[in-house]
C-alpha cells in the first residue's frame, strides 16, 4: 500500500474486494485485480477506489470478464 494511504483506507480494501465479488460473481483475487485496474484507469490509489466501493460511490456491475463501469 502506498505511504499516503490512511489506516481507514487500507482497511477498506478487503471489504471492497468482497463487495466486488458479490457484484460481478468473481473470486477475491479477481476482485483485487478489478480494483487495481479501476485505480490505474482513473488515476486513483487502490485505497481510494476501495473507499468509493464501500461507500457506494462506484460499482462493478458488468459480468465477469468485461471491463468494469
Amino acid at each position: 500500500m502506498d505511504k499516503g494511504a490512511t489506516v481507514e483506507q487500507i482497511s477498506q480494501v478487503p471489504e471492497a474486494q468482497g463487495m466486488v465479488c458479490a457484484q460481478v460473481d468473481c473470486t477475491i483475487d479477481e476482485a483485487l485485480l478489478l480494483l487495481n485496474e479501476r485505480a490505474q484507469a482513473t488515476g486513483l490509489r487502490l485505497e481510494e477506489v476501495a473507499v468509493a466501493v464501500v461507500t457506494h460511490r462506484t460499482q462493478f456491475r458488468h459480468a465477469h470478464g468485461h471491463a468494469p463501469v
